[in-house]
């Protein structure tokens, strides 16, 4: 029950854009992954297609397909090398294959995390991503069908040891760029750390679970000091090797000082043939003796390897030709190795006139074995150290923490009554998304923000329940804090806010309704097509509607909404809604405000409030049916007079409820004895315990709108967007709504009550004739108050009451906290306060020219309309920054 009176009016006042940005800045929440520094915001980072992309990235499934990728990059290479393998085909496709999977999930998180971008794991992952080429042969990898060739280009020559530098060189970047893939490993903790318990619910001694912000400081915790370790680790891999690049080489000399030996007496040999062929003396023996020595040294050349697991397969002699070896006789010699399968295991020696083979095949086999070992012991060292940390940090941090936010949480609970919410926690999917977003953060923020969210929610509980009256205050904003309007004023000139002119063109011109599908038929039929269009706007008059259509349109607006119209026809029957709706419109007096005109409007506006807040992503349609009920029914009764002149006069009512809210006691009695009667009574049709569900919602909702528990609510509210004021901020009320059953009724209750008091949320024509209406009915009751020789209210008193000024107070005070809080919990509701913004300055406007107040007073009143004007702004999607788009 709203007793409350006009307020809105278009505003000319326009924000100074210094102004505008300050507050933007100041309130404009910001989301956790929201890079630190950042003044733009996020857009389409927090979009519903960059965060389904995001879950989808770092979900379990994509995760283990990535971890396989990461295992085949690591150890594919050398697995083919100990296993020397001979092409290059099936590795080559793998490895592409990897390549793209790596590439793809570097772009991914590139475009939905805001976070990733020239993060740490953004650049090690682009070193793995890129270090790819060098494991494909066709780009830059190792030909396994091509044998390695060593040109000596003489003793003492620079290129020699040049060549050696360069290929340790090489190895360096190489393992260096591989390493660079060990940064994803970190992610394998995400399966581990459940195997030692730190990501797990664990029941404390008391039996209640770990408290999220405690979990997700542990789990940020271990995230930053796994990645410091895993850094330092790999930061070691690929430093040590550099070290010795320009070292003297430690290199196998053996293969080259035979290939040098060789060459010489190949080429003596060769000199003492050629002796032979021109028909020098002697020349002979000398070649016998040349032939003799290379033969021996061939021989000795094959000995001297035996035993190790590399050595000569092959020795020609020849010439250099267009920088390459040409062989012109292949030597034979009795060798235990042979040419290897794998070209690439396979080193040809060459010299000016000598070649030798050696095969390395059993060396390569070693060395990869061994490259595979140094990768499992730095996986395993950096997982163990990952895993100890985690204990430690859940024996050291986690478990003090959970104590002591426990104890938070059980004291908050007993403070607002909010322990069933406090207790109810979405862990799993809380950690799947917000502990994957943590990575990139400092590691104090979350901690940060939920002490600065502690201390906010702790000042909400120490505030006065209350505004309260102060020294400055003139006696309009006293009068104000009584929630109620008064005197009557002479009808002034103001600009028309009735309705946009695109609404009236919609109104007046718009296609007939299609109502073909729905069973409800009879209400739509029973309803003029351009109401219904009315119907869909904010500024529809339920005053304005004659009795014969009151029927009609009630149970149109109960019964046949977009939502709720498939339980209708499974649950209610029209004769029973016809009934029921032909009851309350008789148990409604006609007073000038509380009569049924304003029980249709509440159920119209209750109707809005859920359908551009998308409420059936949190109510069900039950529950979204009932609330209308609730809705036309809150005022069933009304005497006309408030709670407080009912009490002062021991009212049969104050009497029969002992004085505790008496009307709204009164209000549900007579909804449900309506309903009493068969033919009317629209719960007929559902099971016992569901009607008690539905008379209970029915009852807290209607109580709640006593003004007594106003600023009750308006802390219930604010409370809850404080602890949750990312979903809320990101369109998601539904996550927040519907997570437990007190959320959902105290979604019910604001709504209705919002609905109840919402004459200054409305369009200006219509705000400045309810005030009206309201103000004839309270003045009405100061009259009996006088007559009765009782207290007369101070908004009751039409001797004494200046209605715009009240109306500024009123608003100032009572409505616009509401409305805030709605906003900020539905920001699709953000009509609301843009109607508040232009009304208070219509109300200021009319106060000037009625009273001519001296220009220190008109410009306290000026300041004040702004201030509330900026208050609105600043709740408003576009001044948040939040996506218009509506929820799927």
């Amino acid at each position: 029950m709203a007793k409350v009176s006009p307020a809105p009016a278009p505003i000319d006042i326009s924000l100074p854009s210094s102004n505008h940005e300050r507050k933007h800045s100041i309130e404009t929440p910001t989301h956790a992954s929201t890079p630190k520094g950042s003044k733009k915001p996020l857009g389409w980072y927090e979009g519903r297609e960059a965060t389904a992309i995001r879950k989808i990235v770092r979900g379990r499934y994509c995760g283990a397909v990535m971890m396989i990728s990461l295992f085949l990059a690591l150890f594919l290479g050398e697995l083919f090398a100990v296993l020397q393998i001979p092409t290059n085909t099936e590795q080559n496709i793998i490895l592409t294959i990897v390549m793209v999977l790596f590439a793809l999930e570097l772009v991914l998180l590139i475009i939905t995390d805001a976070s990733y971008f020239k993060s740490f794991f953004f650049f090690m992952d682009l070193i793995g991503t890129v270090s790819m080429i060098f494991d494909v042969s066709y780009l830059y990898g190792e030909d396994a069908t091509a044998p390695n060739m060593k040109e000596y280009m003489g003793a003492g020559s620079s290129d020699s040891s040049e060549n050696v530098i360069i290929v340790r060189a090489t190895r360096a970047a190489k393992l260096g760029a591989r390493a660079g893939r060990l940064s994803r490993v970190l992610k394998i903790l995400r399966f581990l750390l459940p195997l030692i318990g730190v990501a797990e619910d664990q029941p404390l001694k008391n039996g209640k679970k770990h408290v999220k912000e405690a979990k997700v400081i542990a789990n940020r915790l271990t995230n930053v000091l796994s990645t410091r370790v895993a850094f330092m680790t790999i930061l070691i891999v690929v430093i040590i090797p550099v070290f010795s690049i320009f070292l003297y080489p430690v290199f196998d000399d053996s293969m080259v000082s035979w290939t040098i030996l060789l060459n010489e007496n190949a080429q003596q040999l060769s000199t003492a043939k050629a002796d032979v062929a021109a028909g020098k003396t002697s020349s002979a023996d000398d070649l016998a003796e040349a032939q003799m020595m290379f033969d021996s040294e061939l021989k000795r050349f094959a000995n001297f390897y035996e035993g190790y697991n590399y050595g000569p397969f092959s020795a020609c002699v020849g010439d250099w030709v267009d920088k390459s070896f040409s062989c012109s006789d292949t030597l034979s010699f009795k060798s235990t190795f042979v040419e290897p399968d794998r070209k690439a295991s396979a080193w040809l020696m060459s010299y000016p006139n000598f070649q030798a083979g050696f095969t390395l095949e059993q060396s390569k086999r070693n060395e990869s074995t061994l490259n595979i070992c140094l990768l499992l012991f730095i996986i395993l060292m950096m997982c163990a150290f990952g895993l100890v940390m985690s204990n430690s940090i859940s024996t050291l941090a986690l478990q003090p923490l959970e104590r002591m936010l426990a104890a938070v949480r059980d004291k908050c609970g007993q403070i607002f009554k909010y322990t069933a919410e406090l207790q109810e926690d979405n862990d799993e999917e809380y950690h799947s998304e917000q502990d994957q977003d943590i990575e990139q953060d400092s590691e104090f923020v979350l901690l940060e923000k939920a002490v600065f969210k502690l201390a906010g929610i702790v000042n909400l509980a120490t505030t006065s329940k209350e505004p309260e009256i102060t020294a400055n205050m003139t006696e309009d904003d006293k009068m104000a804090l009584s929630w109620m309007q008064g005197t009557q004023v002479p009808a002034m000139p103001r600009k028309s806010m009735m309705c946009s002119e695109s609404e009236a063109a919609m109104i007046a011109t718009a296609e007939p309704l299609d109502t073909s599908v729905d069973v409800t038929i009879l209400f739509r039929k029973a309803v003029p097509d351009n109401v219904q269009r009315a119907l869909l706007t904010d500024c529809w008059d339920s005053t304005a509607v004659e009795d014969f259509n009151a029927v009609p349109i009630a149970a149109y607006l109960v019964c046949c909404g977009e939502t709720n119209a498939a339980w209708v026809r499974q649950n209610v029957k029209d004769q029973q809604m016809s009934k029921f709706v032909s009851i309350c419109l008789s148990k409604y007096p006609p007073n000038p405000f509380h009569n049924f005109a304003h029980g249709l409007d509440c159920t119209f506006s209750v109707s809005r409030y859920m359908r551009d807040a998308q409420a059936h992503e949190f109510f069900t349609e039950q529950q979204m049916f009932w609330i209308l009920v609730a809705g036309l029914g809150h005022d069933l009764g009304h005497p006309g007079v408030n709670n407080q002149y009912l009490i002062e006069t021991a009212h049969e009512l104050a009497v029969k409820y002992n004085d505790k809210a008496p009307l709204e006691n009164m209000h549900c009695s007579t909804l449900f004895q309506i309903m009493s009667d068969p033919d009317a009574n629209l719960f007929a049709q559902v099971s016992r315990d569901n009607f008690k569900e539905i008379r209970k919602g029915i009852i807290a909702a209607i109580l709640h709108t006593d003004m007594a528990q106003h600023f009750a609510m308006v802390k219930e509210l604010t409370i809850l967007y404080e602890m949750n004021s990312d979903d809320f901020d990101a369109l998601h009320p539904h996550e927040v709504v519907k997570s437990s059953h007190t959320n959902v009724q105290m979604a019910l209750n604001a709504m209705l009550h919002t609905a109840d008091v919402n004459n200054p949320m409305k369009p200006w024509d219509l705000a400045f004739k309810l005030a009206h209406k309201c103000v004839e009915e309270f003045f009405a009751q100061g009259d009996l108050e006088k007559a009765a020789a009782i207290p007369v209210g101070m908004l009751n008193d039409r001797d004494k009451v200046n209605i715009p000024q009240a109306q500024i107070g009123f608003v100032e005070f009572l409505i616009m906290p509401l409305a805030e809080q709605m906003v900020k919990i539905f920001p699709q509701l953000d009509g609301l306060a843009m109607n508040i913004s232009k009304n208070v300055p219509q109300w200021a406007d009319i106060w000037i020219a009625e009273n001519a107040p001296p220009d220190e007073a008109k410009a306290k009143v000026q300041a004040r309309c702004l201030k509330i004007a900026e208050k609105c702004q600043a709740v408003t999607r576009s001044a948040r920054s939040i996506t218009m788009n509506p929820i799927p």
